[in-house]
């Protein structure tokens, strides 16, 4: 065909893919001593630490305190106060999930919590009972 120095619809790159011939397949050329020097590398050959003005994972958040029990016998045992112990007795609770037994405490600690578990496992008790019992005392 006749080429006018534009490209045609066929060879023009479609909204969201790389036009190929612009690409730098240059690799990175510094050693993987120099990357340690820097930081630890995490995945996808990304720093871990600070990125973008955000901190990684790692550096945000804390384990648990080795004295965070995962398992209470009841409610009181979450140092809880009576009303809140009741309430939950009324409505049919006895004992806390391992979740609740978890966060509970923390929480009322004052510290933040970011906990995951199944669907069905009292995660909205977990975080909502240390609001309730903070709210009485206000």
């Amino acid at each position: 065909g006749v080429s006018s120095g534009e490209e045609s619809e066929e060879d023009a790159a479609l909204p969201g893919e790389v036009d190929e011939s612009d690409v730098d397949n240059e690799e990175d050329e510094g050693d993987d001593e120099n990357q340690e020097e820097k930081g630890e590398m995490g995945e996808e050959g990304r720093p871990v630490g600070r990125e973008g003005g955000r901190r990684s994972s790692k550096s945000f958040f804390s384990a648990a305190p080795r004295s965070t029990s995962f398992a209470s016998r009841s409610f009181a045992d979450l140092n809880l106060s009576r009303p809140l112990v009741k309430a939950c007795e009324a409505l049919g609770y006895t004992s806390p999930t391992p979740i609740q037994a978890a966060c509970v405490p923390i929480a009322l600690a004052g510290r933040d919590i970011c906990g995951s578990a199944i669907t069905g496992s009292g995660k909205t008790a977990a975080f909502g009972l240390p609001l309730l019992e903070r709210l009485q005392h206000r």
